[in-house]
């Protein structure tokens, strides 16, 4: 009798560590997802810069336009190319931009802002709201 106890408090040990290793093991791959970006409270699509700062909606959606072949054509002395260099504030840098100023103006387009897609061949002139471009690369 006194055997077949000490199996029993064996295999209960046995289960007992074989559960909290499992649940173990799942927190701390838990944490490595969390930690890392892959898992994320509010269940968004982030993307991360070479120093992994987090970008915000307006970076990302200059990092989708450019990646869907989208190209902004603009002056320094353009009101609208201004207004809309101020919506895209520090993201400006992700956009795939042309200074007329400095290049010219191609052919076939009239003026600035004017936003090239190099993949579909499709042309907006003129200002573009946030919400025109978010539409402009499906979101």
């Amino acid at each position: 009798m006194d055997k077949n106890k000490n199996n029993k408090d064996s295999l209960y040990t046995i289960v007992g560590y074989s559960i909290f290793t499992i649940l173990a093991l799942f927190g701390i791959l838990f944490i490595i997802l969390f930690s890392t970006g892959q898992i994320n409270q509010s269940h968004q699509i982030f993307i991360y810069t070479d120093n992994m700062s987090l970008l915000t909606d307006i970076d990302n959606l200059a990092l989708n336009l450019s990646n869907n072949g989208w190209v902004v054509y603009y002056s320094d002395n353009c009101g609208y190319c201004g207004l809309e260099m101020e919506e895209f504030g520090n993201s400006w840098k992700y956009l795939n931009s042309v200074n007329v100023s400095e290049h010219g103006l191609p052919e076939g387009m009239a003026g600035v802002p004017t936003w090239f897609n190099y993949n579909t061949g499709e042309i907006r002139p003129g200002y573009q709201t946030i919400d025109n471009l978010n539409l402009m690369v499906g979101i």
